[in-house]
């Protein structure tokens, strides 16, 4: 009898573990859209009515003047972006974008670039890794992506000088991925952060999507699928937090979030947000859905990012809080 107990134990674990590394597989590895149409062909239902203005954008981005850049990542992956030149004529800033999961810098960001582009900004539109032109296996929900994203910070020092004026901006998994990187030894010229829709962990994220999409119970899947991303891909999906993280940021955050996203809760943003220990300003809207703010209020967010950016971004108006992060960092 006791041997047909430890055989069904046995069974059932195995089960587990098929299942629970097939969900890994599926949320954690690479390679399920790197097609930069998708968004042109996807029943993607929350932006149906936006489809032609997304297209549009696209488009536009790609026939836009840009160039194709590449750097090596921490662990020697090879990473490409694209560079918009802005007014060269003036001194403007950079604007580091970074898109959400298993999506494009030229969808996500198209509208956005296009607005930073009339504006004088210079954009580096980045491929995460394991997605677009850039290569990796594995998706890091912004465990990973933060590193590369001072990767990027540094390729644009060497290039175009110690002293330029840098922000960082990310929608849904991007969003946390450049809040992620507060947690970093940034340099002292990243001006501001913009984080629209990010999430406060992986683990908070994969809790939420298994029990609001698939029905599923946390335990034990996900405690699994954390085993397997610690095996495989290198990181725990406890590994950060990013109210934590900002506990102890002093770059400027700017919070963007729709009030009816389902797929990364309001709360989140939130979270964030009270945690913030640097200056930050917060826009919610009402009715907005995932990533949906600057779709349903154009206007109102375009002057947000501007008075944002030309807050902290303008000369001397973020000396100070620079000033007071190379002291802390001595």
């Amino acid at each position: 009898m006791m041997w047909l107990v430890a055989a069904g134990l046995l069974g059932a674990m195995g089960i587990l573990l098929i299942v629970s590394f097939f969900c890994f597989r599926f949320a954690i590895r690479a390679g399920r859209i790197n097609d930069y149409s998708i968004w042109e062909t996807a029943d993607k239902s929350i932006y149906r009515d936006f489809h032609s203005m997304i297209s549009e954008n696209a488009r536009w981005a790609d026939q836009a003047a840009y160039e194709q850049v590449s750097v090596q990542s921490f662990d020697g992956l090879t990473l490409y972006a694209r560079y918009y030149e802005g007014d060269s004529q003036a001194d403007m800033p950079y604007i580091l974008l970074f898109h959400g999961y298993h999506s494009v810098g030229r969808t996500d960001f198209g509208d956005v670039l296009r607005f930073y582009h009339q504006k004088g900004y210079h954009v580096l539109l980045v491929d995460e890794r394991g997605h677009g032109l850039s290569q990796g296996k594995y998706i890091g929900f912004g465990v990973l992506e933060c590193r590369d994203c001072l990767s990027w910070i540094e390729y644009l020092q060497a290039r175009f000088g110690q002293q330029i004026s840098i922000f960082l901006e990310g929608a849904s998994m991007g969003a946390t991925t450049v809040l992620m990187a507060c947690g970093l030894s940034l340099p002292a010229n990243i001006c501001g952060v913009i984080a629209d829709c990010g999430f406060t962990s992986p683990w908070e994220i994969l809790r939420h999507v298994l029990r609001s999409q698939y029905h599923l119970p946390a335990f034990p899947l996900l405690w699994l699928i954390d085993w397997w991303a610690r095996l495989l891909a290198g990181y725990s999906l406890k590994q950060a937090s990013t109210p934590e993280i900002l506990k102890h940021t002093q770059i400027p955050v700017l919070f963007l979030h729709g009030k009816a996203d389902q797929l990364v809760p309001c709360e989140m943003t939130l979270q964030a947000y009270e945690a913030c220990a640097a200056p930050k300003h917060l826009c919610l809207v009402e009715n907005a859905f995932h990533c949906g703010s600057y779709l349903l209020e154009k206007e109102r967010c375009q002057k947000e990012l501007e008075h944002f950016l030309q807050h902290y971004g303008k000369s001397g108006a973020h000396d100070k809080t620079n000033k007071e992060r190379e002291k802390n960092m001595k």
